[in-house]
């Protein structure tokens, strides 16, 4: 059973108003809003809502594209923001290992040195002075 408005622009603006609230009725959910779904919506061919004769309701979808557009770009400017921070905390983290895989290496070189030095003054020989440089 169909619905029963009291003019073609009711029911586009009925249509309007469940895509918006991305509640439609006749087409898939997540449906993108434009003037042409909306027409869908209401059950109309997709050419069926014009500029000159809905210029209010048309006004209206066109604004809330166009708001939608711009969330979007800041949900995106949020993404690309945290890309770069994820970047740079990768970098850092990077940076931060190779100095810690230095620091090992000159670690485990003065290891070696002192179980030479122990070795050497264990057998009596003669010690050489150690240099810590």
């Amino acid at each position: 059973m169909t619905e029963q408005y009291e003019s073609p622009e009711a029911k586009y603006t009925a249509a309007f108003e469940r895509l918006k609230a991305e509640k439609p009725k006749l087409l898939k959910k997540g449906t993108k809003l434009s003037q042409a779904n909306v027409a869908k919506e209401a059950g109309d061919h997709p050419t069926a809502l014009k500029k000159d004769r809905y210029p209010t309701l048309i006004m209206k979808i066109q604004d809330e594209i166009a708001r939608r557009k711009t969330e979007a770009g800041s949900e995106s400017d949020s993404h690309r923001q945290k890309r770069v921070s994820d970047k740079q905390r990768l970098k850092d983290c990077k940076a931060q290992r190779d100095k810690m895989h230095s620091i090992i290496a000159s670690q485990e070189t003065l290891i070696e040195e002192l179980l030479d030095r122990i070795h050497q003054f264990e057998n009596g020989r003669k010690v050489i002075p150690f240099d810590q440089s």
